[in-house]
């Protein structure tokens, strides 16, 4: 059962992992499932045509930290124009299910604040606004682990059709946009006397980039990135049962002291970080 109320238990969570991200899908799905039942339409307030409109306005200023900026929102703006979507599933969605909104407690998510922005869009723009969230990290690496965890969550509930797969990097781009836009516009006309401080807008400028020169689908395809993930995880286990099994085996069954075994492992990861420092 889905219940309002005034106080949720729980805090958000900075550093996402896959299980974070798989909950988050699997809330997605669930969310849109309930919802499609609804005979209630809202439109979405922050769509294309306002995020031009926001634009022109920061267009006219022409002196700030970020007018390198502007020529190629310009351009994106201008391709969103051209290839955003004409028919995809819609639903009622959140539209702003940042880390800050999602609660979890224990690493369980415990519930989901601030629906002010909730209208009637694409399944995937609701996908799309949270994987910029929650698959970048503060330094705007993206996680593929995350991605992938994130859609599998969502495909508990939902499947995604093969239009969807085709147009999903415009909608990540026109996700990441409206949220750029904003951004710059929050900076540009920020009152000094205002508590609140604005966000910086490089921060989504740079998954701006990251879109357009990537598909993710795509790298989700790529034989040599499967590689390095399946190689990456080979790696992994080996080294930790390695680790786990050389101190029990020094210790209980070769009698080795604890201060022995100690002095194996801190060898071990000197041995595997000195040479990333020389």
């Amino acid at each position: 059962k889905d219940i309002f109320t005034y106080f949720l238990d729980g805090k958000k969570i900075s550093n996402p992992d896959s299980t974070h991200c798989t909950q988050v899908g699997e809330m997605i799905g669930n969310l849109i499932n309930i919802t499609s039942s609804f005979d209630q339409n809202k439109n979405n307030r922050l769509n294309l045509s306002k995020w031009k409109d926001i634009f022109a306005k920061c267009e006219q200023i022409k002196k700030h930290k970020f007018v390198n900026f502007i020529e190629p929102m310009q351009k994106e703006l201008d391709y969103l124009k051209l290839n955003w979507p004409k028919s995809l599933p819609i639903n009622i969605i959140h539209a702003d299910l940042f880390k800050d909104n999602i609660f979890f407690k224990k690493d369980k998510l415990s519930g989901v604040i601030d629906f002010y922005f909730s209208c009637n869009d694409f399944n995937i723009y609701e996908l799309a606004i949270a994987i910029n969230a929650w698959c970048f990290d503060k330094k705007n690496i993206f996680s593929l682990e995350n991605f992938k965890s994130l859609i599998k969550g969502y495909n508990k509930y939902l499947s995604l059709s093969e239009e969807e797969i085709k147009n999903f990097n415009t909608v990540l781009r026109g996700a990441t946009m409206r949220i750029l836009v904003t951004r710059l516009h929050d900076y540009i006309f920020h009152d000094d006397n205002a508590i609140v401080v604005p966000k910086d807008p490089n921060e989504y400028y740079e998954i701006l980039k990251f879109h357009q020169q990537k598909s993710i689908f795509e790298l989700l395809s790529n034989k040599n990135i499967q590689l390095s993930i399946l190689s990456a995880g080979i790696g992994y286990t080996t080294m930790s049962t390695l680790m786990t099994a050389t101190p029990i085996s020094m210790n209980m069954m070769h009698g080795f002291s604890l201060f022995s075994t100690g002095i194996v492992l801190q060898m071990h990861v000197v041995g595997m970080f000195l040479p990333s420092l020389i």
